[in-house]
């Protein structure tokens, strides 16, 4: 049959993948390039000095001069019929200042087109353009367009207060420039793809850029999010060689764009020197100021995940995030994550609380979430709990939570429900669930079972009442932790309701919590370890929201776990208060310190039930 090959055939061939037959060297013309699939968008992040400006406007201007064509002979064939087709390229950003350079280097390359000459007639010159060009009308400037003989037409479109910019629009190539700034990328790439009438075969290319260090909070959560999932949002997908972590968009480390290590007539890059380069340059500024050492990451990322550093509002560890998250990922830790017990809590005959394994529970890993992601997810627990052997009980308090609740059982958001469960011996979270359920009452539900499976108390918002009402109805309000002392309120504070449990979440009560998070990250496994605490952390979602976060995102795990340190922080107070409260009169430290009784620490307790840890002085 024409144009096939037997099995036989290409059984006797050596496959050559096509992206590494298209990059070698051939020696003779191998013909037209064929355009027989659908088109599909390209996502590429790099570092500065790539040449991604020049190379994107000379697809745009491509686009825009040959009305899309893909085809030279067909081109010209229909010219000769005076029946050309047309394109529609828009040339987009979040702001003027970022489309503004992509533009000049449109408007500079057709100024300059080779075969353009000049016929001197006397004293007057006539300019002959070079046949590349076309006649056209109108104006670059934002929210205008160039409009071509053929009814092409080159636009320039900005997104900062209209995602919808693209609105009314056919595009074939859309180019979106800086894209770690679009802090409404998702919004605006729905709206593009929207452009397009229901077609079999797709057209449309949206060609996304991205510049290692020019990334900004919210935008740069999304952008990343499309670039880690490139096939689910439509894009080219590449294996990710640098840190081996799946599917990616198209990245450029640092070493491929420094000039002074490309050699020969290919200019190909040197890559040991060019590694060297960039190793000795981090090293000499490691010891000192810090932002120093970050801004050489920041601006010339050498693994995908350092192109994503947010630059403007971290607040959390990034760097150490990060490396946590590509261990967790594709490194040392990713064991963690594989061997983790995913599944339900559910009651047995005996009506004792117990883990059930399923075999195809999926948490929730990534975040955020993408267009057609899951919202149900399961419980996943990495350390289970350990009961003592002569009572067969967890001991009370020895595990810890901090939920992150709602009350409404759908929601316009990508908010989510969630809870954390730490161990406060080795400090180490040890169970999480996170998901949205059709009610809310089943996320309270999973709590519940979490804490009588952990035999914990939880700390939550108060100011929404749905879990005290849940939690009473099934008479477990003792599971609920108590509000600290020094954040009641005497007003409202009445033992047996809502307001003498969990947390009113104010600004300040959430900024408090943060700097509990931030130490606790910091934190030292042990004194034989530089280990620190967030490498402990086996919970990709909760990793990503803590290197994202910042003050105008929602950031349902950090909350949670927010409030899980709240409660951590304040049991011991709480148990020292308690403990003065019920010292007796031999137990005044006078005699201690008389030598008459010993003095008990209880810097070590753990609470004022049955389980204690304490040490003589």
């Amino acid at each position: 049959m024409l144009g096939r090959i037997t099995k036989e055939e290409a059984e006797s061939k050596t496959y050559i993948p096509a992206r590494e037959y298209l990059r070698k060297i051939h020696h003779k013309s191998l013909g037209k390039p064929l355009y027989k699939n659908g088109a599909k968008h390209f996502m590429s992040i790099q570092s500065r000095g790539g040449g991604k400006s020049y190379s994107t406007s000379g697809i745009c201007n491509h686009n825009f001069l040959f009305d899309g064509a893909t085809d030279y002979d067909i081109y010209l064939e229909n010219k000769r019929k005076n029946s050309p087709t047309a394109s529609d390229t828009i040339v987009g950003a979040i702001d003027t200042k970022y489309t503004g350079p992509l533009i000049a280097k449109c408007k500079t390359a057709m100024e300059y087109y080779p075969g353009t000459y000049e016929i001197r007639k006397g004293k007057e010159v006539e300019r002959h353009i070079s046949p590349l060009m076309v006649k056209y009308t109108g104006s670059l400037a934002p929210n205008r367009e160039y409009i071509s003989s053929s009814q092409s037409v080159l636009r320039h479109r900005t997104f900062k207060d209209n995602p919808l910019a693209a609105n009314g629009t056919r595009p074939n190539l859309v180019a979106l420039d800086e894209v770690g700034f679009m802090n409404n990328i998702k919004e605006a790439w729905y709206a593009i793809e929207a452009t397009q009438q229901s077609k079999q075969k797709k057209n449309l290319v949206i060609w996304a850029l991205g510049t290692g260090g020019l990334v900004s909070g919210k935008a740069a959560l999304f952008a990343e999010s499309i670039f880690r999932n490139p096939e689910e949002y439509g894009c080219i997908s590449f294996d990710d060689q640098f840190e081996n972590r799946g599917k990616i968009g198209y990245f450029v480390p640092y070493t491929k764009t420094l000039n002074e290590f490309k050699e020969g007539p290919n200019k190909i890059t040197n890559e040991k020197k060019a590694a060297l380069y960039v190793h000795n340059k981090r090293e000499s500024v490691k010891g000192g100021d810090i932002s120093k050492y970050y801004g050489e990451i920041i601006n010339g990322p050498i693994v995908p995940s350092e192109a994503f550093l947010v630059v403007d509002g971290a607040y959390f560890p990034t760097l150490l995030l990060k490396e946590q998250l590509k261990q967790l990922e594709g490194g040392k830790y990713s064991k963690y994550s594989e061997a983790s017990f995913k599944g339900n809590l559910i009651f047995d005959e005996e009506g004792k609380i117990d883990f059930l394994t399923i075999q195809d529970a999926r948490p929730i890993r990534d975040f955020p979430l993408g267009k057609n992601d899951r919202k149900e997810g399961a419980v996943e627990i990495w350390v289970k709990p350990q009961k003592d052997p002569s009572s067969g009980i967890v001991p009370f308090n020895l595990h810890i939570a901090g939920m992150d609740v709602v009350d409404k059982a759908k929601s316009t958001t990508d908010s989510l429900p969630s809870i954390f469960v730490m161990n406060r011996m080795t400090r180490q979270i040890v169970a999480e669930y996170t998901g949205r359920t059709e009610d809310p009452k089943d996320f309270y539900e999973t709590c519940r079972r979490l804490l009588l499976y952990y035999n914990a108390t939880g700390m939550y918002e108060q100011n929404l009442p749905g879990m005290f009402t849940y939690f009473e109805q099934h008479k477990c309000l003792h599971l609920l932790a108590e509000t600290p002392y020094q954040l009641r309120n005497a007003d409202t504070f009445r033992m047996g309701t809502n307001t003498s449990k969990g947390i009113n979440a104010s600004n300040k009560v959430n900024q408090t919590a943060r700097q509990f998070i931030k130490s606790w990250l910091l934190e030292k496994v042990s004194d034989r370890t530089e280990d620190r605490l967030l490498n402990r952390i086996y919970s990709s979602a909760l990793l990503r929201e803590l290197i994202s976060w910042n003050p105008s995102g929602n950031f349902d795990r950090v909350s949670a776990l927010g409030m899980l340190l709240w409660h951590d922080e304040t049991m011991y107070r709480e148990v020292e208060k308690r403990e003065e409260e019920k010292k007796s009169f031999l137990e005044n430290d006078y005699f201690a310190d008389m030598g008459l009784t010993k003095k008990v620490s209880i810097f070590a307790k753990i609470d004022n039930n049955n389980y204690y840890y304490k040490h003589e002085q």
